[in-house]
């Protein structure tokens, strides 16, 4: 799926920003709030206390 997002092979300490929001909403004002609140998020991170998006992605690495 990673080389899908952007079609260029990616190994273990490379980085790359795409965030994809995806769910059922009761309503297309409640779709436009959740874009307006996620707009700017382009990174990931994954810990202990499980995934979040995060406005950028500077200081955190995925390592596999």
């Amino acid at each position: 799926m990673i080389e899908e997002i952007h079609g260029k092979p990616v190994k273990a300490g490379d980085r790359f920003g795409a965030a994809h929001l995806v769910g059922f909403f009761d309503s297309i004002e409640e779709m436009h709030t959740v874009y307006q609140r996620y707009k700017e998020h382009t990174g990931l991170v994954v810990d202990e206390n499980g995934w979040r998006l995060v406005p950028r992605l500077e200081q955190h690495y995925c390592t596999f």
